[in-house]
């Protein structure tokens, strides 16, 4: 099928009420495929069609195949992927896509993987709140020297146990989110992201240094980076739902928000082991749990709208935060501690933890 008017697309709306694979029909010229209905369409043939691929309902993939990774493969055609609210591009063959994607709310679910091969997503935007469900094996989102632009939107990631999520490149805009959830590998996200949040909700293992805005962390086990000198650092502000969390760098202009805790937080935290024996000393496995502040930042400490200040200052047992500065906590950072709109309070680290000072009332010694 092929339409031969130049600078004309045309569109080829394909209404599927049940799954099917075309392995024999070839598409050409300026068309742009359409996909509506509830069923899955599979093709297994390699197509030139330029006008790129819709996916309004149902779902599209490839086969489940290794021999096509390293060809040039394109079972949709040349131009771009969009995949659309109920709408899901299951990227399940060990192919690497030379489509551009646009997520406009709709799912990348991936993939099958084989050996080293993976399923390679390249995706150019997002432009409604979207999910990529990895609950397979592993995938691949984009490759180095690509770029997504999330538009403000919130990508929900889902990483199956133990499998592998690699999102390559850089991610763009200067507002958006990662919600991230699953007991797998989160690799390669890209240092550039500090205009993205990150909220992360359950046992996610980062395995290289992440530079985010807010990061809220929501379960009480999971792991971090697993390597020396990797870890999140924190442009924005960190909120800690529990005690026990990866240890993130808090960098200068960033806030400890614990205005909607009780209690004091502690900033040494138990966390799961690394599952790489070679970084799983103990030294190492220590400094990934501490939470530290970058040397010479200045650190806001949010305690708005909290009522427990004064029981917390006065008990000997009991901290608003404490460390164990085994590991380095630099004796040059300053804080400010914020404790509602009226009172502020200055703070100091030292080799000893975090000395507060207030004129009308106490000194709290952080240990």
């Amino acid at each position: 099928m092929q339409n031969s008017a130049a600078g004309d697309t045309k569109e080829l709306i394909i209404a599927l009420a049940s799954d099917s694979t075309n392995g024999d029909t070839a598409f050409v010229g300026n068309l742009k495929f359409v996909k509506t209905g509830d069923g899955v369409l599979t093709s297994s043939i390699a197509q030139s069609y330029s006008g790129g691929t819709e996916v309004r309902r149902g779902t599209i993939q490839a086969p489940q195949s290794t021999a096509a990774y390293n060809a040039s493969f394109t079972p949709f055609g040349t131009g771009t992927i969009t995949v659309n609210s109920n709408a899901v591009f299951n990227a399940q063959s060990t192919v690497a896509y030379r489509n551009n994607v646009i997520l406009n709310g709709g799912t990348i679910r991936g993939g099958a993987g084989d050996g080293g091969n993976r399923p390679v997503v390249m995706l150019e935007r997002v432009t409604e709140d979207s999910a990529i469900n990895q609950d397979v094996k592993a995938i691949d989102i984009g490759v180095a020297g690509t770029a997504t632009d999330l538009n403000g939107h919130t990508v929900a990631v889902s990483i199956a146990n133990e499998t592998y999520f690699r999102w390559y490149g850089s991610l763009e805009g200067v507002t958006g989110k990662i919600v991230a959830s699953g007991e797998g590998f989160f690799t390669e996200f890209p240092v550039e992201a500090r205009g993205i949040d990150l909220d992360v909700s359950s046992r996610i293992h980062f395995q290289n240094a992440t530079h985010i805005r807010d990061y809220r962390a929501a379960n009480s086990d999971y792991a971090s980076a697993t390597g020396a000198g990797l870890g999140i650092y924190v442009s924005g502000t960190y909120t800690p739902v529990g005690n026990y969390y990866c240890g993130c760098v808090m960098e200068d202009g960033s806030t400890l928000n614990l205005s909607g805790r009780t209690g004091y937080f502690a900033v040494k935290s138990l966390l799961a082991n690394s599952y790489d024996s070679a970084l799983n000393t103990t030294a190492k496995k220590e400094a990934r749990r501490t939470v530290q502040f970058a040397s010479g930042a200045t650190v806001t400490v949010n305690l708005a709208g909290r009522t427990d200040l004064k029981t917390i200052a006065e008990s000997e047992s009991n901290y608003i935060v404490k460390w164990d500065s085994t590991f380095g906590q630099p004796t040059t950072t300053t804080f400010r501690l914020d404790a509602g709109t009226a009172q502020k309070f200055t703070l100091r680290s030292d080799a000893t933890g975090l000395q507060l000072n207030k004129k009308k009332g106490f000194m709290l010694i952080v240990k």
